[in-house]
């Protein structure tokens, strides 16, 4: 009897990899939790780019005067610094939540000429817009958006009719 203590006696005292990596993997997740996706180590890590966030925010805007049968209206918020798509009541239909996070980055929007499928030569500050028009049937204001996002300026223009991104500005 004695010896089957001892043989029970000698079993294992160390963890084995199984539990060591399971610990390590619940202190990281504890610690991204308390850490929080804003931190400085985690920032810019996944972020979408503003251009694909105006992309997505024309489609919904599209899709939500085609669905509701009204014309609707997409506008940059700066300070909650969202796309918001409003129905003709302003009623707020949806809103597409950017990643930026550096001051001055946003989006402008400058209405084109229809005849001509340029901007207003004479005077762009007259051309610009801060509310988007979408129609039911698939017209809306011919526009090009200046995206400013991690300190770099785009001019993007999109097509009137289906709202899909063109060139960028000045790139024929």
């Amino acid at each position: 009897m004695g010896m089957l203590t001892s043989v029970v006696r000698r079993g294992r005292s160390a963890f084995s990899i199984v539990e060591l990596l399971m610990t390590i993997a619940l202190v990281g997740l504890v610690a991204a939790a308390v850490v929080g996706p804003d931190s400085s180590m985690f920032a810019g890590i996944g972020d979408e780019p503003l251009e694909e966030t105006l992309r997505r925010a024309v489609r919904e805007a599209r899709y939500q005067s085609a669905f509701t049968g009204h014309s609707v209206t997409l506008a940059w918020d700066g300070e909650k610094r969202v796309f918001l798509i409003r129905d003709n009541l302003g009623t707020e239909l949806a809103r597409q939540k950017s990643d930026v996070k550096l001051e001055g980055d946003g989006v402008t929007f400058f209405r084109i000429n229809p005849s001509t499928g340029v901007l207003p030569s004479d005077s762009p500050s007259e051309s610009e817009v801060t509310i988007l028009h979408f129609e039911p049937d698939r017209s809306s204001t011919p526009f090009v958006a200046l995206v400013r996002y991690t300190g770099e300026e785009k001019r993007i223009r999109f097509d009137a009719f289906s709202n899909l991104k063109m060139e960028a500005a000045g790139e024929k």
